[in-house]
């Protein structure tokens, strides 16, 4: 697993990966919110910096609540795993330099009836640091 976009472990080690976590929580630097519109859109507002310039990237991340998966080889074959939080798109929806801003997010009806929710994250350059991030639930299957 990566944390906080700048360390990684392997996720069976789990306190481990519980302090990482922990130090990630400790070091945000910033919260994204995320809003609809009164007219339907979605957009992330980013607050300034307040410091020098930055050059980060701004992700959407689509996902599904829960997904119950039918294994049918493998060490788990047979069985019937549920898995949470399943990332099902990523998109580049712009860059950040710092500034306040507002960015409009690609959401369409569709994506509102397919996926349990959604997650901005602001990351230094093009992968690296995680800046700040933010959620919304959606309509589809345990979002709303």
């Amino acid at each position: 697993m990566v944390v906080d976009g700048r360390v990684h472990e392997a996720g069976s080690r789990r306190e481990k990966m519980e302090a990482l976590i922990d130090a990630a929580r400790a070091n945000a630097v910033f919260p994204v919110a995320l809003a609809r519109k009164s007219d339907g859109a979605f957009e992330a507002v980013l607050p300034a910096a307040g410091g020098a310039a930055t050059d980060a990237t701004v992700w959407l991340v689509l996902y599904d609540r829960s997904q119950t998966v039918a294994v049918q080889t493998g060490e788990n074959g047979g069985r019937t795993i549920t898995h949470a939080n399943v990332v099902r798109d990523i998109r580049r929806v712009g860059g950040w330099t710092g500034q306040a801003a507002r960015l409009a997010l690609p959401i369409d009806a569709a994506t509102l009836r397919e996926r349990s929710g959604a997650v901005v994250i602001v990351q230094s350059g093009s992968y690296g640091t995680v800046l700040g991030a933010g959620a919304i639930a959606l309509g589809g299957p345990g979002g709303a």
